[in-house]
């Protein structure tokens, strides 16, 4: 990857995680307030995107780290996947995974199993059932996440066919 494309990328997965940790780390405190426990996943997820940004920092240059994309991809997937999260950070999560479907500097030769994961973790959604209208948005975002799996670069690896890639 150039000079200029790797920063930008590690910047926008960077961005992604900020977004959706700053959330979890909001949604945390709003628990110790209201004198309830936090969701029992949040703290593993918060783990889990920290791994994943320093995952995207220490990249090679070359990208030669093997499954990057899955590394990065994981927590975000993990997030949307979660009972406990509120709809707001599953929103969030749905958002970033979309922004990060864009970046075609991304994809590689693991796309087929990284966007069969994105699949999979948008058909399983979960989230806590808050406000009927924000809830509303959040499946606004599984179809737009959806949608940008098909239309992206990596679209061409969906397939009818259980674990047979394109």
């Amino acid at each position: 990857m150039e000079g200029g494309g790797y920063e930008c990328v590690v910047s926008a997965v960077c961005a992604q995680i900020a977004a959706v940790t700053t959330q979890l780390r909001l949604e945390i405190t709003e628990s110790s307030h209201a004198f309830r426990a936090p969701p029992v996943e949040s703290q593993r997820l918060l783990l889990a995107f920290d791994k994943a940004r320093h995952a995207a920092v220490g990249r090679g240059r070359d990208g030669d780290e093997p499954h990057i994309l899955l590394t990065l991809l994981q927590p975000f997937l993990d997030t949307i996947s979660c009972e406990d999260m509120s709809g707001v950070a599953t929103q969030r999560a749905l958002c970033a995974v979309s922004t990060l479907l864009s970046s075609t500097s991304l994809w590689g030769d693991e796309a087929p199993q990284a966007i069969g994961a994105v699949v999979n973790a948008a058909i399983n959604c979960r989230f806590e059932v808050t406000d009927p209208a924000a809830d509303e948005v959040v499946l606004l975002c599984i179809v737009q996440l959806l949608y940008a799996c098909v239309a992206s670069d990596a679209g061409e690896h969906l397939s009818d066919e259980v674990g047979a890639p394109k």
